[in-house]
Parts: C-alpha cells; structure tokens; sequence
C-alpha cells in the first residue's frame, strides 16, 4: 500500500485538534482548507479522513472550548461528580459554584465568534456540563472533542451501578465474617450424648451455621443496597428539586422577557399610529393648499380677462368720413 493510499494518524490528528479547538465560524472553511493542503501533499487518504470529521453542535463546540481555555474549572466540575456520587452533600455546592464560573465563560466564548449566548443556548451547554460530570467521562468523544449535547444519566442508570455491588448469594462479605454475625440463641441441649459426637452429626451443624451466616451476610448485602437505593433517592430528588428551582427562574425570566417584547411593540404601534396620523394631515393640508393655489390661479385668469375686455372697450373706433363736414 503506497503513501498515498494510507492515512497519516498525526496529520490527521493534528488537524482534528486545531479544528475542534478553532472557532465554529470557521471550522467547515478551516477543514476544507486543511484537507484540501493534506491532498497537494498527496495523502488523499488523510485528506478523506479530515474531510470526515464532523462540525460540532453549537453547544458541543463551547464545551470543548472550555475543555482547552478553561480546564482547571472544568477538572473541578468533574472532580465534584466524583464526590456527588459518593454521597458527598457538599459536592453539590461545589458543582453548582464551579458550574456559574464555567456558565460566566461559556457566555464570553459565544460572543467571540459571534454567537447570541441565549438562554437556551446557554442552558445545553450548563445540562451538558452536568452530565460530563455525572457520569465523569467524555466517552464515548475524546476530551474536547464533543460532537452533540449530553443529558445527565437517568435515576435508573445511577442506581443500576449500585445495584451490581453486592456480592453473589451463598458469600459471606469480608467486612462481615460469619464468626460476627449475631445468630438467635440456640435452644438449650440436653447433654452431650454418643450421637452428638458422631461425624455426621457434626458436619449438618457445622451446615447449619454456615447456611445461618450466608442468611446472615444476604441480610446485610440487601440492607446495603436498601441504604444506597435511599442515598440514590434523596440524591435524585434533591437534583430535581433544583432542576424545577432553575426551570422556574428560567421561565421568569423568558416571562419578563416577553413582557418587555409585549411593551417595546406597544410602543412601536403607538409610533405607527401616530405617524399614520400625522401623515393623513399633511395630506390634508397639502390638498387644501393645491386647492388654494388653484383658485387663486383661477380668480388671477378671471382679474386679467376683465382687464383685458375693458381696455378693449376704452379705445376709439375709426372716424367716420361723413361725419366731418358737420
């Protein structure tokens, strides 16, 4: 196989890193150009590979931006994953201040390249954050290489994980040997007779209380679980508590904003009318003039036609020849 016929991994990866790492504006024009130089080269096969690298979504692009410009906020998101899904209360104040600084910046990267940082926008950038820190892996994209928006892991996923912990049935856990477990009192025995010391009396006892703290150890292995499925449960319900606070302030806020919308179109009717109305009387005052101007012109053509008719009127006629001997 000839050069031209196999990819160049580095080449290709070097574009795709510049690529996702560039302004979205530019990314189609930036990949064409790039493959278009990998071609003259003569790896068409580089050159094909490149022009196959997808453009990110919108959202996507700003989170892997903040993945290059912003990492240290970024590693602390997930870092707070970690703690949240170890039961730790104060992981959540800690996501939710590291989630505002990296919302600050997600805002400032969209208007560097000229996008409205809207709150829609804005709000799948914060739900893809969320959920980069909830499962606390980029898979199955590589680090700042998202291609479309994330949703945060369902109840059902997170407890599933939980779930899968206890140990198969019939195995005592280490931290719970059999020789700690609290069996019920045994009945009083009569005294030891010759049966009590034959082998086989002794190997279905010695069955018995293994069979007793493999309960033993189920009994606790599903307590366990029970804790966690509550730890789980207040979990959820406190991330839908808040969902539902921020869902709220969102929509106040859209309300607000549509009743500044409703009132700067108020406004701007009101202008309209006033406009129409000013320019109805102008008309107005237009026709009267023209009418005024053409009565006068009529009345100055009426003036100069009965001027003319007396001038006419005051000049003698010829004399008469006959009348002069008299």
């Amino acid at each position: 196989m000839s050069a031209a016929d196999s990819a160049d991994p580095d080449a290709v990866e070097a574009v795709a890193e510049a690529l996702y790492g560039a302004a979205l504006s530019t990314f189609t024009a930036e990949r064409k150009r790039a493959a278009g130089e990998l071609k003259a080269r003569g790896n068409k096969a580089a050159a094909a590979a490149v022009s196959r690298l997808p453009r990110p979504g919108l959202s996507a692009w700003v989170v892997n931006r903040l993945w290059r410009e912003d990492r240290d906020d970024l590693d602390a998101l997930l870092a707070t994953g970690d703690r949240v899904r170890d039961g730790d209360r104060a992981g959540l104040d800690a996501q939710r201040a590291a989630l505002g600084r990296l919302r600050t910046r997600a805002a400032a990267i969209l208007a560097s390249d000229g996008h409205a940082a809207s709150p829609a926008t804005i709000q799948r950038v914060v739900t893809t954050l969320q959920a980069l820190s909830a499962l606390g892996t980029w898979a199955p994209d590589r680090p700042g290489r998202l291609l479309a928006d994330r949703d945060p892991p369902g109840f059902e996923v997170m407890l599933g994980a939980v779930l899968e912990a206890p140990p198969p049935s019939g195995t005592a856990p280490a931290a719970a040997p059999p020789a700690r477990v609290s069996a019920p009192p045994a009945p009083a025995s009569p005294p030891p007779t010759a049966a009590a010391e034959d082998p086989e009396v002794r190997r279905a006892a010695a069955a018995a209380d293994a069979a007793r703290a493999r309960a033993a150890a189920e009994r606790a292995a599903r307590a366990r679980v029970r804790a966690a499925e509550r730890a789980l449960l207040a979990r959820a319900v406190e991330g839908m508590r808040q969902t539902a606070v921020q869902r709220a302030a969102e929509l106040a806020n859209a309300r607000a904003e549509v009743e500044v919308a409703a009132a700067a179109l108020a406004r701007a009717h009101g202008r309209v009318a006033t406009a129409a109305t000013a320019l109805a009387d102008a008309e107005a005052r237009a026709a009267a003039a023209a009418a005024a101007l053409a009565s006068h012109d009529d009345a100055d053509r009426d003036h100069d036609a009965r001027d003319e008719g007396a001038g006419r009127a005051a000049v003698p006629g010829p004399l008469d020849p006959g009348a002069g001997g008299h």
